[in-house]
């Protein structure tokens, strides 16, 4: 297997980087599952890089995207993608959130919206506006 290092500055097709920065260090793909370990420098001094900062304080993760395929051209992978933010460094995410949420002051909401179904087969973007008062019952103007 081989990992091609890319970027996408908008909702488009990757542009392979110039650099190739990442390594491939083992990968299996077994009963469905695709598992694969890779490494890079933290800084790579190249412009079209994310630093690989310690995210225990931004509290972020880092932002990915993945897509595999038997095909040497980068081109639309279907369900064979991925998108989403990893944690690198610390404890287990679960951890560090529970934490945030425990301190004083912190209110949490969860505001779903199931109207909105993905499809599996192709790009979808969606965009709602949702009223917090009426979302979530609570009064935008009481200082919490």
């Amino acid at each position: 297997g081989d990992i091609v290092d890319a970027y996408s500055l908008s909702y488009s097709k990757p542009e392979t980087d110039t650099c190739q920065d990442w390594t491939l260090a083992t990968f299996s793909k077994e009963e469905g599952k695709l598992a694969f370990e890779a490494s890079r420098k933290l800084r790579t001094g190249d412009n079209e890089d994310w630093e690989i900062v310690n995210d225990v304080e931004t509290m972020e993760g880092h932002a990915f995207i993945a897509a595999w395929g038997d095909s040497e051209e980068i081109s639309y992978h279907a369900s064979n993608r991925v998108s989403g933010r990893v944690f690198l460094f610390g404890e287990e995410r679960e951890d560090r959130i529970l934490a945030v949420r425990a301190q004083p002051g912190i209110e949490q909401s969860d505001i779903l919206h199931d109207e909105n179904l993905i499809p599996a087969t192709e790009t979808y973007y969606a965009e709602n506006c949702v009223n917090l008062e009426q979302a979530t019952g609570l009064d935008p103007d009481v200082p919490r």
